[in-house]
């Protein structure tokens, strides 16, 4: 479900997408062991948690040495978010998670997420954009 990319910017330690009810899609992180899936489905439930109680969605949060930010996909039906250090400036990722937004929606158009499979090879598309972005963002 995760896999290893070499291309992450410093900034960005993990990239997470899930749905809104939880469930993992794909994730992408720098490092070769990941547990950003627990992670994810905190913030689903934490954001669930905050939207129920009338105080907005849950854009970030902090835990140990990390940020969490997230921004809603597809009409709210996908959440993607990044994992950062602590320092971090959260304006400059949520511009990035942005981009990657626009990125998923164009690889996955043709996808729909309730009969998903689990074949994670439909986001391989979606990964060659993410990879292109990042080494052009890098020069």
């Amino acid at each position: 479900m995760y896999s290893y990319i070499d291309f992450l910017p410093p900034s960005i330690e993990e990239i997470s997408i899930i749905t809104k009810e939880g469930i993992p899609l794909v994730g992408f992180s720098s490092k070769k062991i990941s547990d950003s899936l627990l992670a994810g489905k905190i913030l689903t439930d934490l954001g669930r948690i905050s939207t129920e109680m009338s105080c907005g969605d849950l854009q970030s949060f902090s835990m140990f040495d990390s940020k969490f930010i997230s921004i809603p996909c597809i009409e709210n039906d996908v959440i993607i978010f990044c994992k950062c250090p602590l320092k971090t400036k959260e304006r400059k990722i949520k511009k990035i998670c942005q981009v990657i937004s626009k990125m998923f929606i164009k690889s996955t158009k043709n996808l729909d997420f309730n009969k998903w499979d689990g074949d994670v090879s439909l986001f391989d598309d979606f990964k060659k954009h993410l990879e292109i972005y990042f080494k052009m963002s890098n020069l």
